[in-house]
């Protein structure tokens, strides 16, 4: 086992709330628990098993060791029908083989966001129900998250580091999100140094052949869409909007305005509650509440330092989580 040392800084505000909705600290559960769900998702999409709750029967586990002295611990979970995510993660049982050290975080002293804690629109509209029609004025709220830079010491073997890890933490990057409160386009991050250098991490691709997966992630599963009416549900996909703005407040609501639009104009309501989230429940419509949005606001830095918002869309997880 190796420790690493990555250095972040945020382009949007992370939030890792507490019971009471205060964000004060950086939580590793936080951390490990996004690494995990984003490998999970682009598992999925893959085609690669994910599975909701899983067990190893470590009595077993040992006696398949004893038994094939000539196979590491990977083969055997293979045999046993771990996942790949479970592998490298942990379930009952298993322990993750990436972990979380320690994490520093300094907090930037001109932080003022958020300068609203709720916002109203003009979006407004009539809305019938039991006879009576009421008018309906969306708002969202805004609770403050960290925002600055922060380094986290992740302990895990050399292999696991450069075939998982970093090309891990590389497509969140890209894609990703660190945290909650996505839905706001929180938890967007940026990596500075690894080990104190900087490195290009394109140059990491995974290879889930160490773990025994014999399905490596490619390119394929991703595409890029200029209109959120061709979603494909195969795809991680990005609908360029290309909102740009030196002002992170007026882009995230320019984004979700432009959000709110689209779901307006989405008749059909299951159709429009599991793609854009809602807290309703209908088991006539099928529609188990609460029901996190798939259309997920994308900021990211130019480089001229200038935020760039576009969405992000992972509408096809409407499976995720089942044994296929």
């Amino acid at each position: 086992m190796k420790k690493i040392t990555v250095s972040f800084n945020t382009i949007t505000p992370l939030y890792t709330g507490d019971a009471w909705g205060e964000c004060k600290e950086i939580k590793p559960s936080a951390i490990m628990g996004s690494l995990r769900f984003w490998f999970e998702v682009y598992c999925h999409f893959a085609g690669i098993k994910v599975k909701e709750k899983e067990e190893l029967n470590y009595k077993k586990f040992i006696e398949k060791r004893k038994e094939n002295l000539d196979k590491n611990e990977f083969e055997i979970l293979n045999e046993l029908g771990i996942t790949c995510s479970s592998r490298i993660f942990g379930c009952t049982g298993w322990k993750s083989r990436i972990e979380i050290k320690r994490i520093d975080f300094y907090l930037d002293d001109n932080y003022l966001y958020p300068i609203w804690k709720k916002t109203l629109y003009s979006l407004r509209y009539k809305k019938i129900k039991n006879g009576k029609e009421s008018e309906i004025i969306p708002s969202w709220y805004f609770p403050k998250g960290f925002f600055g830079n922060f380094q986290i010491i992740f302990k895990t073997t050399e292999e696991i580091n450069e075939n998982i890890l970093l090309p891990l933490l590389r497509f969140i990057e890209n894609y990703g999100f660190i945290g909650g409160k996505n839905n706001l386009g929180y938890g967007r991050i940026k990596i500075n140094k690894i080990n104190g250098e900087k490195i290009d991490l394109n140059q990491y691709n995974f290879d889930l052949g160490i773990i025994k997966c014999n399905k490596n992630i490619t390119e394929e599963i991703f595409e890029n869409i200029n209109n959120f009416d061709d979603l494909n549900e195969n795809k991680i996909q990005i609908i360029q909007v290309n909102f740009n703005n030196n002002d992170l407040s007026s882009l995230i609501k320019g984004l979700i305005k432009k959000k709110a639009e689209y779901r307006k104009a989405i008749s059909n309501k299951f159709e429009r509650h599991y793609k854009f989230g809602s807290t309703a429940k209908d088991k006539y419509n099928d529609i188990q509440g609460p029901n996190a949005t798939k259309i997920i606001p994308l900021i990211t830095k130019n480089e001229n330092g200038k935020y760039v918002g576009n969405f992000l869309s992972i509408w096809g997880i409407k499976n995720f989580g089942d044994e296929r």
